[in-house]
């Protein structure tokens, strides 16, 4: 969530950083054009929540950019696709032509042909929706969510992925889905921060269920709302127990689960 703050921040100020140090703890940056003198620098840590914190930031530039239409090197093909999303879903064969227009009116960048075309294949990555009964409903909800991903059969090879509620009665209650290319950290991200818009909208103490798959516990970990107090992460006991069962067969074991 901060870098994608960052980069927005940096595209619309017409500014470009590269990244001087990245690990799971410490992301630092500094000007691209750092060597006319510029002292722009952002440095940020990982909290043990799981959140960023911006801990040294000197905002101002003292190097010359200029107001060129040009590409910016900040706006990734992500940002492309976020921006594309949902005209892509009304218009899947929609033009390069159009997907660079469609970017120069958001950020005022005229980004090139290949960016456009990686921008529109990533939107294409993953399609989510929920119907408004579900979300209507959600808040009459219990505040548990389980979510999960499902190899769709047939001619084509994609993934599909799910998150149901649980209603008054106990009942399995479906919230909303998503068809994505695969199941990674990219692809669990946009689901989650469609689920987190669109349906919770801001809902705390959600407990969330799932299996451990990576996709599902990096996002869980980084994204903004999805730790305490706002949601908190919990293994669903049928995967533990597949799994167990799989690395340790073991009848008693399996009986007791």
């Amino acid at each position: 969530m901060l870098q994608r703050a960052v980069r927005m921040y940096c595209v619309k100020g017409m500014r470009e950083f590269k990244v001087d140090d990245s690990n799971r703890s410490v992301w630092r940056l500094i000007c691209r054009r750092h060597t006319q003198g510029c002292r722009w620098l952002l440095r940020g840590i990982a909290k043990p929540d799981g959140l960023w914190e911006i801990t040294k930031f000197h905002p101002k530039h003292t190097c010359d950019m200029g107001q060129s239409r040009a590409d910016h090197c900040n706006l990734d093909i992500n940002m492309i696709a976020h921006v594309l999303l949902k005209h892509i879903e009304e218009t899947p064969r929609m033009p390069i032509k159009t997907c660079i227009s469609m970017v120069h009116s958001k950020y005022g960048k005229i980004i090139s042909k290949r960016k456009g075309f990686l921008g529109r294949r990533r939107a294409f990555e993953m399609i989510f929706w929920a119907f408004k009964p579900s979300i209507d409903g959600f808040a009459h909800c219990k505040n548990v969510i389980s979510i999960d991903g499902t190899h769709v059969y047939g001619r084509y090879d994609i993934k599909l992925l799910i998150a149901v509620g649980m209603d008054a009665n106990g009942s399995i209650f479906p919230l909303a889905f998503a068809i994505a290319a695969n199941e990674s950290n990219e692809t669990w991200g946009m689901f989650l921060t469609h689920l987190q818009t669109h349906v919770i909208k801001g809902r705390q103490g959600i407990c969330v269920l799932s299996d451990r798959h990576k996709g599902i516990l990096h996002n869980m970990r980084t994204l903004e709302g999805w730790q305490p107090p706002h949601a908190y992460h919990r293994y669903c006991l049928r995967h533990l127990k597949v799994n167990l069962q799989t690395k340790f067969e073991n009848g008693t074991v399996n009986k007791l689960m």
